[in-house]
């Protein structure tokens, strides 16, 4: 998987298996799952500090082969060609699994927003 982004207001972690997604308040959460795996499990545990009463918004997408699994709650969208997902209605998140091809992007932004601004790339961090 390769990976870019807009420089925006949200913490982000790339890895080689996937990227989160989650407000500012969560880079020392992110910062812990460097060396996860990104287990989905795990992550919301870390995002969510054991109770997703707490949890703020966030997108989860672990990258596994050809596919791509994703979990994303309240105001972010996931979007893999002509197919998104939020969390806006979900009452914990969304999740879902999609086909990966050669050359699909995944974007992960606001939803609503656009991508706006020049791609920089990211190897991981």
């Amino acid at each position: 998987m390769s990976a870019a982004y807009v420089v925006g207001q949200l913490s982000t972690l790339v890895t080689p298996d996937g990227v989160v997604v989650a407000g500012r308040d969560r880079l020392a959460d992110l910062a812990g799952l460097v060396d996860t795996g990104l287990d989905p499990a795990g992550v919301v545990e870390a995002i969510s500090h054991g109770s997703l009463d707490h949890a703020s918004d966030f997108a989860v997408v672990r990258v596994s082969g050809d596919a791509a699994r994703i979990l994303v709650r309240g105001a972010l969208s996931v979007r893999i060609g002509s197919i998104s997902a939020d969390g806006r209605d979900a009452t914990r998140w969304t999740e879902l699994t999609l086909p990966l091809a050669d050359g699909d992007v995944v974007e992960v932004a606001p939803v609503g927003s656009t991508l706006a601004g020049p791609l920089l790339p990211l190897t991981g961090g």
